[in-house]
């Protein structure tokens, strides 16, 4: 995330002219990671930027950002791309036909997630472990359910990575039991599998068990522990 550390950092070097261009522009990419006081930090900044400063954030929901940020800044609503845009553009980074089309079958139309599912090793094993745990849960079964836990329970990192995709699952699978749209996490089978067994209510209190695993994580709760706790919470 953007630490007030580093909101500290942008807005002193806002104030500094550029020296090989007209502008400056500051890109500040998954800001719904960014702590609140962060946000306070850069409000000044951003309600009035110095001459030809501009500053571009992007989150999956505007609904991260305090009202008082939201109030000064022009929010563009950005759809995903169609299956056919987005085959081109993979085609376009030397993507081949077959992964392009497993990549966009996978994640929709998100260029950049279909990237890192193709070219980021991380991105690539991280998303196994979800399709995995996510199949465990379809299939009610606990014991591989923790088993598979059990080989990353030592990498908090890794745990809040598992996390966060596996929300974006059972956000998915909520939003499938009441209407057609498409998903947007990066296991849309497995999304459609939960919503076939889960109420809507059980997909939220799902997501929401989930959610509050990853801050305790966060937090610096024993991961071990974290995910044994949510995997009693699942499989009640």
């Amino acid at each position: 995330g953007i630490s007030v550390a580093t909101a500290r950092k942008i807005c002193a070097d806002a104030s500094v002219a550029p020296n090989s261009s007209d502008n400056k522009v500051y890109l500040l990419l998954d800001a719904d990671a960014m702590e609140p006081t962060a946000q306070n930090a850069l409000l000044k900044i951003i309600e009035e930027p110095p001459t030809n400063v501009y500053f571009i954030l992007t989150a999956q929901s505007k609904t991260v950002f305090l009202p008082t940020i939201l109030s000064r800044v022009v929010s563009i609503g950005v759809g995903e791309c169609s299956r056919e845009e987005c085959i081109t553009a993979l085609k376009s980074k030397g993507v081949d036909s077959v992964a392009a089309e497993l990549a966009f079958d996978t994640y929709g139309g998100n260029i950049g997630r279909c990237l890192d599912s193709i070219f980021d090793e991380k991105q690539i094993k991280t998303a196994s472990i979800v399709c995995d745990l996510v199949d465990c849960i379809a299939n009610r079964c606990e014991y591989d359910f923790l088993k598979i836990c059990h080989g990353f329970e030592n990498d908090s990192e890794t745990c809040k990575a598992v996390l966060s995709m596996l929300c974006a699952v059972f956000r998915d699978a909520s939003v499938m039991r009441i209407s057609d749209a498409n998903s947007s996490s990066i296991y849309r089978a497995g999304a459609q599998k939960l919503s076939e067994f889960l109420s809507f209510n059980r997909a939220d209190e799902l997501y929401t068990a989930v959610n509050s695993a990853y801050s305790d994580i966060k937090g610096n709760v024993s991961p071990k522990l974290t995910l044994c706790a949510l995997s009693a919470k699942i499989f009640v």
